[in-house]
C-alpha cells in the first residue's frame, strides 16, 4: 500500500498504510512465526527462536541496502517499495508453507489461558515490566543513529544511507550466540545482562565521535547486545509458560504491552531533537537502566 502514496500527499496517508497497516501486518507475522518453534524443537526451542529472529535483523541489513541501491540507479520511490514487497511476498509464501503445528487443536471445552492468570504470575509480569522500560530507551539508536551521522557531518549521505545495515547486521551474531550463551547460564540471566549492555551503549550516541570508524564501532557495540535483547525476549516469555498451547499468548501480551514505551518515547525525543540531542539520549538511557531491576 506505501508504494501507491504519492511524496508529496497528505501525511495521514503515511501514518496509515507505514504505521497502522504495517504495524498490524508485523504483529500478525511476527507472533505465529515464534511461538510455532516451542512446538518443533525441545530443549533447543530458545536456539531455534534465536535463529528465526536473527531473520529481522538480515532483512534490516538486506533492505536498506538494496533501498539505497535502487533509489540512487533512477528506479522511483514507488517502484523501489513495490520490488520490496515482492522479495517480502517471496518470503512469506516459503514460510507459510513450512510452517506445521504438531499438537491437536484445542477441543471447545479444553481451558484456554486467561489475561487473569498472566496478570497474577508474578515473575512472567516483572519480564513484561522490564522489556517495557528497556523499550523506552532501546531503539534510540535504530531510528537516531543515522540522524547522527546527518547532524554530525560524519561521512557523507552515503555512509549515513548504511548505518542501519551496519546496526542489523552485528545484531546477527548477537541473535544467535546469545541463545547459545542462554542454554548454558541461563535465559533470563543473558537477557538482564544484554538489556543492560543496550542501554549502557546507548549512552556511546552523546559521546563526539565525528569519524567513520567511531560510528561503526558505536553501531556494532550497540548491535550486539540488541541482536541478543530482542532475541531472548521469546525465549524468556514461552519459558514461564505451561504448556506451548499458551506461548502464542504470552508472546502476544508481552510484545502487545512493550510496544507502548516504542509509541511514547519516539515523539519525545522527536520533540528534543536535533537541539537536545545529549538530553534525548540520557532520557533513553535512564528509561533503559530502570530495566535492570525489574528483569532480576
Amino acid at each position: 500500500m506505501l508504494s501507491f502514496v504519492d511524496l508529496g500527499e497528505h501525511y495521514f496517508k503515511f501514518f496509515f498504510t507505514q504505521g497502522i497497516v504495517m504495524g498490524v501486518g508485523a504483529g500478525l507475522v511476527c507472533i505465529p512465526s515464534l511461538a510455532v518453534q516451542t512446538d518443533h524443537w525441545g530443549t533447543q526451542s530458545a536456539l531455534a527462536m534465536g535463529i528465526a529472529s536473527s531473520g529481522m535483523f538480515v532483512g534490516g541489513t538486506f533492505f536498506p541496502i538494496m533501498l539505497t541501491q535502487l533509489l540512487h540507479n533512477g528506479v522511483s520511490f514507488a517502484w523501489s517499495v513495490r520490488a520490496s514487497a515482492l522479495v517480502v511476498l517471496g518470503m512469506l509464501l516459503v514460510a507459510n508453507a513450512c510452517m506445521r503445528q504438531s499438537y491437536p487443536r484445542a477441543s471447545s471445552g479444553e481451558k484456554r489461558t486467561s489475561m487473569r492468570e498472566l496478570a497474577t504470575d508474578t515473575p512472567y509480569i516483572f519480564a513484561v515490566i522490564g522489556a517495557l522500560c528497556t523499550n523506552w530507551g532501546f531503539y534510540f539508536m535504530y531510528f537516531y543513529l543515522q540522524l547522527n551521522v546527518v547532524h554530525r557531518g560524519v561521512g557523507d549521505r552515503a555512509f549515513a544511507y548504511y548505518t542501519p545495515a551496519i546496526l542489523c547486521g552485528a545484531a546477527i551474531p548477537g541473535a544467535i550466540l546469545s541463545n547459545l550463551a542462554a542454554a548454558k547460564c541461563g535465559t533470563l540471566i543473558v537477557f538482564a545482562v544484554s538489556a543492560t549492555a543496550c542501554g549502557s551503549f546507548v549512552m556511546a550516541a552523546i559521546l563526539p565521535s565525528p569519524s567513520i570508524a567511531g560510528t561503526v564501532t558505536c553501531a556494532v557495540l550497540f548491535g550486539l547486545p540488541a541482536g541478543a535483547w530482542l532475541s531472548l525476549l521469546p525465549p524468556v516469555c514461552c519459558t514461564m509458560s505451561t504448556s506451548a498451547r499458551e506461548s502464542g499468548v504470552r508472546l502476544g501480551f508481552a510484545f502487545a504491552v512493550s510496544a507502548g514505551a516504542v509509541l511514547i518515547a519516539t515523539p519525545i525525543n522527536d520533540a528534543l531533537m536535533p537541539q537536545d540531542w545529549g538530553l534525548a539520549v540520557m532520557l533513553s538511557f535512564v528509561r533503559t537502566v530502570f530495566q535492570f531491576s525489574a528483569h532480576i
